[in-house]
């Protein structure tokens, strides 16, 4: 059962997700389940639409608990990603479901 849309509006982290099937990324809400990925980046939207389970990971309290994971967020660096993400606290893994 699809819980609802997960939106990816930042560039790195939607490209992330599209050629690797797989990104990190920081949210203010916490999401669990099966989820459809929208983006107001792709116009004419063939990579939109497409099912994702999302992995809630937990809260992240200082920035040094994210190494493990920015390689996989679409971001060259912590700093980057937190900076970005401004107040978003929640880590969670999404996961493409359908090619």
């Amino acid at each position: 059962m699809v819980e609802g849309v997960i939106w990816f509006n930042h560039p790195k982290a939607f490209n992330q997700l599209m050629t690797e099937g797989e990104v990190y990324t920081l949210r203010k809400t916490i999401k669990n389940g099966i989820y459809v990925v929208l983006s107001k980046l792709v116009l004419n939207p063939p990579k939109t639409g497409r099912m994702a389970k999302v992995e809630y990971l937990g809260q992240v309290l200082n920035k040094e608990e994210l190494e493990n994971y920015v390689k996989k967020s679409g971001y060259k660096s912590v700093d980057d990603w937190v900076s970005e993400a401004k107040d978003a606290v929640h880590l969670h893994r999404v996961l493409l479901l359908t090619p």
